[in-house]
């Protein structure tokens, strides 16, 4: 009785728990890959001035940021004289 050693498509396949788990780890890790490729390269990331770019845009929010929290102290300060202004003048003509 001869063995066939070369299997045709339609023969099982038998896999232990850790190769098939080894082998759905590599399919998910190589799609993800792509995938975040595929992202980057719809977002204009893909070539190699990303990490410029990136820092260019980080260093836009960071002085966003700081314009946005000056701009908030400032009119906190103008709204605070400007109550304290008019409790001063309501007090002076009330006399």
């Amino acid at each position: 009785m001869s063995t066939n050693l070369i299997a045709s498509p339609n023969d099982p396949v038998i896999l232990s728990h850790l190769e098939l788990n080894a082998l759905i780890e590599a399919a998910v890790e190589k799609g993800a890959e792509k995938g975040a490729e595929r992202a980057l390269s719809r977002l204009g990331l893909a070539d190699g001035n990303a990490v410029r770019d990136i820092a260019e845009w980080r260093s836009l929010v960071d002085a966003y940021r700081a314009i946005r929290h000056g701009m908030l102290r400032t009119l906190g300060q103008m709204m605070a004289a400007g109550i304290i202004t008019a409790l001063l003048t309501y007090f002076y003509f009330k006399r």
